[in-house]
């Protein structure tokens, strides 16, 4: 699938959800992969309201562990929004085989996220 949407491209889904989906994409401006947070529909107008607040703190949080957002863009259909963010090639850690070391050291990372976002 090959979807354009102005400056980005969508070139293959990640993850299809109920109310949301995730695309990787490229950005045609920069020439950079990314992911694209596709909201569908919003059940009323403060769920609408909370996601661009979401987009808003997102966008001015800068921190190695944390995944900047770099646009909210309506999409194609009625009430539907897009978040654009940095694509990041990852491993599944649905089915990783964690030992206490791995463990200790992922609770670090998201403690010191934590911690920056507070």
């Amino acid at each position: 699938m090959i979807l354009g949407l102005g400056r980005y491209e969508i070139t293959e889904e990640i993850y299809a959800g109920s109310s949301s989906c995730v695309y990787k994409g490229i950005d045609h401006l920069t020439g950079n992969s990314v992911a694209l947070k596709v909201k569908h529909t919003f059940p009323d107008r403060e769920a609408e309201l909370n996601w661009h607040r979401s987009y808003k703190s997102m966008a001015v949080c800068h921190h190695p562990l944390l995944v900047p957002a770099l646009d909210n863009i309506p999409y194609d259909q009625k009430n539907a929004f897009m978040v654009v963010m940095p694509y990041i090639e990852h491993v599944s850690l649905e089915n990783h085989q964690w030992n206490l070391t791995d463990l200790i050291h992922l609770t670090m990372q998201v403690g010191q996220a934590l911690v920056y976002l507070h």
